[in-house]
């Protein structure tokens, strides 16, 4: 009798099982994500990351609430100085006629820039209550104030040192990664180009519909995908022999 795991949830409880235990994975994962908007500048590749002790923290599924809260990332990797937030996805394809999907996937990373923000201003009291509290924007594309009632959350209580702003310690600098399991269609060079427009003009659609004063850039998104990439790196390894994944167009 084997244990099998399904979906998406079930690939990142997996691949980021295998990030914890092993630093050359960690840095495999860290060398491979591509800026959105220069897919050949990876995260390693800046000159400030060389030197990272790979020291890593990671947080799987710390949601931060769906209705008046901020999201729900996949992931959250703490390492060194930065905090690196994970939407994970079977698939991201901006060749489709249909795009809502990928424009859902955008719109989560640009929530948890607008979470990021929040708790980099620490919780503040309100009716008795410690509460996370900034701005975040709907499904429906709609400006809404975000609140996270720190009591009761474990993962916020105990992250929200660690993501707030402190000038008198050294303060986490937020990145967001989109992860896909399947290799996007369209070619390499024809989905960077999607991707980067449509990324820049999401954000700047949201960005003005907040009257954002901290814009989500480019330079701080990531993408990486595990079929045709970062599967390479790991031929012989067998933390994925369990796990079952959800079929393209299903």
């Amino acid at each position: 009798m084997a244990l099998k795991l399904y979906g998406e949830n079930a690939f990142t409880f997996c691949f980021f099982n295998k990030i914890d235990s092993d630093v050359r994975a960690l840095k495999t994962l860290l060398g491979n994500l591509k800026r959105f908007d220069n897919p050949t500048f990876t995260f390693l590749k800046n000159k400030d990351k060389q030197g990272l002790k790979l020291e890593a923290d990671i947080w799987l599924f710390p949601s931060f609430g769906k209705r008046s809260g901020f999201g729900e990332p996949d992931a959250l990797l703490l390492v060194d100085g930065y905090a690196l937030w994970f939407e994970v996805e079977t698939t991201f394809d901006l060749s489709d006629s249909d795009k809502s999907a990928a424009i859902d996937s955008l719109r989560q990373l640009y929530r948890f820039h607008c979470a990021a923000l929040a708790f980099a201003q620490g919780p503040i009291k309100m009716n008795g209550r410690l509460v996370i509290e900034g701005s975040t924007i709907t499904s429906k594309d709609r400006h809404k104030p975000g609140q996270l009632v720190l009591r009761g959350h474990g993962a916020a209580a105990k992250l929200r040192n660690r993501l707030k702003v402190d000038h008198k310690t050294e303060s986490p600098e937020s990145h967001y990664v989109l992860l896909s399991v399947d290799q996007p269609s369209g070619g390499a060079k024809g989905f960077h180009k999607q991707l980067s427009a449509s990324a820049e003009s999401k954000f700047n659609f949201w960005d003005s519909r907040l009257e954002q004063t901290q814009p989500l850039q480019l330079d701080h998104c990531w993408y990486t995908y595990w079929s045709g990439d970062l599967n390479r790196f790991f031929k012989k390894e067998d933390f994925l022999a369990g796990y079952v994944p959800i079929k393209k167009g299903s």
